[in-house]
C-alpha cells in the first residue's frame, strides 16, 4: 500500500515487524517442507503395487492441503510488514486465515481417528 494511511491507522514498530516477519519466515519452510514430503507421498503412493502404499495418496494429499494453507497464512502475515498503516487489519485477516489453518486440521485429525478407529473395528471381526 502506498500514499498517506487512513486516520487511525496503526503501525507495528520495526521490533514488532521483525517478530511477525519471523512467524511468517518459519510458516514458509514449514509449508515448503510438507509440500516436498506430500507430494513425494502421493507420488509413492500412485506409483506404487503395494496395498498400503495407496493410504500413503490420502495422507500426502492431506499434507499438501495443510501445507498450502500454512503457506497461505504466512503470505498474510507477510502483507503485515509490507504495507503501512493498515497492520491491524491484516493482522486480522492473518488471524483468521491461521484460525481456519488450525480448524481444518482439527477436522482432518478427528476424521483420522474415526477413520482408524473404525477400521480397527470392522478388521476386529
Amino acid at each position: 500500500m502506498t500514499g498517506t494511511p487512513p486516520s487511525g491507522a496503526y503501525e507495528f514498530t520495526e521490533e514488532q515487524n521483525q517478530t511477525i516477519r519471523s512467524l511468517a519466515l518459519y510458516m514458509q519452510i514449514l509449508a515448503g517442507v510438507m509440500l516436498f514430503f506430500g507430494g513425494l507421498q502421493v507420488v509413492g503412493g500412485l506409483t506404487s503395487s503395494e496395498p498400503i502404499a495407496k493410504a500413503g495418496i490420502l495422507q500426502g494429499g492431506v499434507i499438501l492441503i495443510l501445507g498450502i494453507l500454512t503457506l497461505r497464512a504466512a503470505a498474510a502475515f507477510r502483507r503485515i510488514i509490507s504495507s503501512t498503516g493498515g497492520d491491524i487489519g491484516h493482522l486480522m485477516s492473518a488471524l483468521g486465515t491461521l484460525r481456519g489453518l488450525y480448524q481444518m486440521q482439527a477436522i482432518l485429525i478427528i476424521a483420522a481417528v474415526i477413520a482408524a478407529m473404525v477400521i480397527g473395528v470392522t478388521s476386529a471381526q
